[in-house]
């Protein structure tokens, strides 16, 4: 007796919040636009008109240029610069507020004595295939501080096993 009037309440609860759902879709699908909207729509639209014309695609190019330069790895001197230099950019383009959070980094740096290297081994220890542990430059970007790394260079020596 309990059991059923449990399970008649739940049935009578999940009913009323079906219907409340339902009308409050259908009150919205049908509700009509108002002219203000279709005013705000229009004002929006000139806005973005007016925004997309102010894009200037040459700065857009020097900024990326500038600030893919050199490498910077998360965590290294080379990343503070260029935070601290877009952080000073932002405050010339008049931004309300402008501010860099200190965050910890855990990752392993590159090791170039020893680096990684990602490898396939057979059922007896063999190395099948292997990556290679650096990359060729023609650039000229290896010689600079963490220059030409790879994703691997940057994970803990391990080994996984199936």
């Amino acid at each position: 007796m309990k059991r059923e009037s449990r399970l008649v309440r739940w049935i009578w609860w999940a009913v009323v919040v079906t219907a409340f759902f339902l009308v409050g879709f259908s009150i919205g699908w049908l509700a009509k636009r108002s002219n203000a909207t279709t005013n705000n729509h229009k004002a929006l639209s000139k806005y973005l008109k007016e925004f997309m014309n102010e894009i200037q695609t040459d700065q857009i190019r020097e900024h990326l240029r500038k600030f893919t330069r050199l490498p910077h790895l998360a965590g290294t001197e080379q990343n503070l610069k260029y935070a601290q230099q877009i952080m000073k950019e932002w405050q010339d383009f008049g931004l309300d507020s402008v501010e860099m959070v200190p965050y910890d980094i855990l990752l392993s740096y590159p090791n170039k004595s020893q680096p990684n290297y990602i490898s396939i081994v057979d059922h007896i220890g063999n190395e099948e295939e292997t990556s290679s542990r650096t990359r060729l430059s023609l650039s000229g970007h290896l010689q600079r501080p963490h220059g030409g790394l790879r994703e691997q260079s940057r994970d803990t020596n391990g080994t996984k096993k199936h």
